[in-house]
């Protein structure tokens, strides 16, 4: 089960380029249509809209994909 995020959580998650980080702009919980692809997001299997940081694109992740960030990343890395 994934963890319970909300509208406004900073959260990271893996991709090709590496770590990314955004915040979470939109909980959703019905089938939506999203830049073209039918996402099927239940109350049970909610899935996120979320801004990044590094490019302002917004997309869309399930909960099992995304993590809370780290507050600090250099100073957790340099431990």
């Amino acid at each position: 089960m994934s963890q319970a995020f909300k509208v406004g959580d900073r959260v990271e998650w893996n991709s090709e380029a590496g770590c990314v980080t955004g915040t979470i702009t939109q909980k959703v919980t019905t089938e939506l249509n999203f830049k073209g692809y039918v996402r099927h997001a239940s109350e049970k299997e909610p899935q996120f809209i979320v801004k990044s940081d590094n490019n302002n694109h917004e997309l869309m992740h399930k909960g099992t994909f995304l993590r809370l960030a780290r507050k600090n990343k250099a100073l957790v890395a340099s431990r």
